[in-house]
């Protein structure tokens, strides 16, 4: 997984799908990150109006340059994850289109 954050927001890249931050996202000073956003399940068939949006949960904990990230769907009751991230780790490409 990839993200980039800004204060206006973030993207997330999986191997298979791909997902938003909205804006006001937080990491407290003992390091917890949380926030919300959607997910979209990448690979096909590719419905016309493109794959569903669902709501999503982003949550984990800041380790120096190491991020523990879990992604709750809650329309599905579904955690994806743990996933660990890297600080200017390689960039990873949605490459189910």
């Amino acid at each position: 997984m990839s993200l980039t954050l800004t204060p206006s927001g973030g993207t997330l890249s999986y191997a298979c799908g791909y997902g938003s931050i909205k804006p006001g996202w937080s990491l407290t000073g003992t390091g917890t990150f949380s926030a919300v956003g959607q997910h979209f399940f990448g690979g096909g068939p590719v419905p016309p109006q493109g794959h569903p949006p669902h709501p999503a949960i982003y949550a984990g904990r800041v380790d120096g340059d190491h991020l523990t990230l879990t992604v709750t769907l809650s329309d599905l009751q579904t955690v994806l994850g743990p996933y660990d991230l890297t600080r200017d780790g390689p960039p990873v490409a949605e490459m189910c289109q």
